[in-house]
């Protein structure tokens, strides 16, 4: 048995709430949404490369049966993929207008909160990819080499 994407995906849109991509999909427009889920899906797989499962995609599907844990690891580390832009978008912005333009402009430091918010999900992902990754290592053996 296999993991459908659709259920990374899902995760994921539940994880960020009301975005574009969710007034995308309620346009209709589930073409463009899938393709830009799977930019950050494959983001997140080469973010999560200590993953003990093949994270290969095939038809929609993962190649082999993901648990919780491991979906739960990509959703999050496409939250990191989905930010991206969102601070690029931003730090062009406060690059082009002066100071107290940007000030006066911008809803309350919208990138400063950006990337706080990204350096915390950064954070927790490496604490779960961490976790993850020493899950069932007898930490003794390991350093008996």
């Amino acid at each position: 048995m296999s993991t459908p994407v659709n259920e990374i995906y899902d995760r994921f849109l539940k994880r960020i709430g009301k975005d574009t991509l969710t007034d995308l999909i309620a346009q209709g427009q589930i073409d463009v949404v899938e393709d830009v889920m799977m930019t950050y899906l494959e983001d997140a797989i080469v973010y999560f490369d200590t993953c003990k499962k093949e994270l290969t995609i095939v038809d929609d599907e993962f190649i082999e049966d993901l648990d919780l844990e491991e979906k739960k690891i990509l959703s999050r580390c496409m939250v990191l993929a989905w930010l991206e832009p969102k601070i690029n978008t931003e730090g062009v912005i406060r690059g082009k207008v002066t100071p107290g333009d940007y000030t006066a402009k911008s809803p309350a430091n919208l990138l400063d909160k950006l990337m706080k918010l990204r350096d915390a999900v950064d954070d927790e992902v490496n604490r779960m990819v961490n976790e993850y990754s020493f899950r069932g290592i007898d930490i003794n053996e390991w350093f008996l080499w």
